[in-house]
């Protein structure tokens, strides 16, 4: 996904030069290296951990650090980079050390922060901070809450099983929509967000995820 906007003449989308696009790649797969960063809490302490978020949320995974959208000729929405990443990292860290508990504090806090940043750039004339504001949010909840119940999911008992069945799951999901939407596509599912994908390719895609699951949970034997 690129985040663009119209051109003068409406016709042609153009991509604002300070604009970081949320969405090159899944969040499962590459925002923060989950499955790998979960087996570097177990075996290395935090140092270690923390410098792979970095790297893989910084662009070595090709994952972007921050929002932006065009809104209008001549302006950009743009999101607080260094705090989204601050912040997911933080989260990250606050999950494996006291579970949801610990993280939710951290989140309020997150967002007590980001509101105050952005409401010191409106007081010094940015008039898109609202939503500057509502974009670095998004940021943090999707990277930074929804992203680390990977951590939680290893820590079960049997975790490691689980993250090895959800992981191929996903990425053959996802090669089953690719594959299957490519070929049979035909009914667009989101003409306007993403003009390639179809309802073809997303029931490719639950087809495949499905089947994959259910044969390495037979091939591996489901935990009791």
């Amino acid at each position: 996904m690129q985040v663009v906007g119209q051109s003068r003449a409406g016709t042609a989308p153009e991509v604002h030069p300070n604009v970081v696009a949320l969405g090159r790649g899944r969040f499962l797969e590459k925002s923060l290296g989950v499955a790998h960063l979960a087996h570097e809490f177990k075996q290395g302490g935090l140092v270690q951990p923390v410098e792979h978020s970095l790297v893989s949320i910084g662009g070595h995974q090709q994952v972007p650090v921050g929002i932006g959208i065009r809104v209008k000729q001549g302006e950009a929405v743009l999101a607080a980079p260094d705090h989204v990443v601050a912040s997911v990292v933080a989260l990250a860290v606050a999950r494996y050390m006291g579970g949801v508990e610990t993280a939710a504090a951290w989140l309020s806090a997150a967002v007590l922060l980001s509101m105050t940043y952005h409401l010191v750039q409106y007081e010094c004339g940015r008039d898109q901070a609202a939503t500057d504001f509502a974009i670095t949010l998004t940021g943090i909840l999707y990277l930074g809450w929804i992203g680390p119940y990977m951590l939680s999911l290893r820590d079960l008992a049997d975790g490691l099983w689980w993250v090895l069945l959800v992981l191929p799951a996903a990425w053959l999901g996802d090669t089953g929509a690719y594959l299957i939407g490519s070929r049979f596509g035909r009914h667009p599912l989101t003409p306007r967000l993403s003009p390639k994908k179809s309802w073809e390719g997303y029931a490719g895609e639950v087809i495949s995820g499905t089947l994959t699951g259910l044969l390495l949970g037979w091939l591996g034997g489901l935990p009791r």
